[in-house]
């Protein structure tokens, strides 16, 4: 029982925030890398849940190579968009 419970707040979790999502997800999507979590993904994660929202509408990440912008910005967003 506790199981499906701690996996209904994640899943609870990860449809609220695309940072979340990205944080569970990644494991999946990029298994030979592991996330290193920095202020950057959390920047990008929460604007780009601000386009989803309506809250922002144009947005431009400059970051430099190998910091997961296309992961996060071609993979994860549309996947939790999609279950969203």
């Amino acid at each position: 029982m506790t199981v499906e419970l701690d996996d209904t707040i994640k899943t609870e979790l990860a449809e609220r925030s695309l940072h979340e999502f990205v944080r569970q997800a990644w494991a999946v999507v990029v298994p030979v890398s592991p996330l290193i979590d920095g202020w950057h993904i959390e920047a990008m994660c929460d604007h780009l849940q601000a386009v989803t929202e309506g809250d922002l509408r144009d947005l431009l990440i400059n970051v430099p190579p190998r910091h997961g912008k296309s992961t996060i910005a071609a993979v994860c967003w549309p996947a939790w968009v999609w279950i969203v």
